[in-house]
């Protein structure tokens, strides 16, 4: 079985496959939206632009380079937490968000910006270009 995601109650879960056909639902993240992709000039690097409520509900936005995600996701959902997106810490959870995250970049590109400093903070909405 595939593993299926699903946004319930302000939150992404997965809903992954057991033993005997079972299934258990897991917690992944908060719910973000992939506002954005970007690459560098060079092409060498890719970046994913999200944007998350944090507890206190205000609107935050993040960057997030798709290397460190596979490469340090320890560091990364540690940044991203202190963002304001509660990532799970657990392994298994690590591993849904990344799987989650590449699937949600899928159809976005006609969003696709090509920049010299992709990782920059830049408003989520509206933003034509890099600064």
């Amino acid at each position: 079985m595939k593993t299926k995601f699903i946004e319930r109650r302000g939150s992404v879960w997965a809903r992954v496959a057991k033993s005997r056909g079972a299934t258990e639902d897991v917690w992944v993240s908060f719910a973000f939206e992939v506002v954005s992709v970007a690459r560098t000039k060079q092409g060498d690097d890719w970046g994913v632009g999200i944007t998350f409520y944090d507890p206190d509900g205000k609107l935050g936005y993040a960057l997030i380079r798709l290397a460190e995600l596979a490469c340090n996701p320890r560091h990364l959902i540690r940044e991203l937490t202190k963002k304001g997106l509660m990532v799970s810490p657990a392994l298994r959870g690590r591993d849904l968000f990344a799987e989650f995250l590449y699937l949600a970049t899928r159809g976005k590109v006609n969003r696709i910006l090509v920049c010299s400093e992709p990782y920059r903070e830049v408003p989520p909405r509206g933003a034509s270009e890099c600064r």
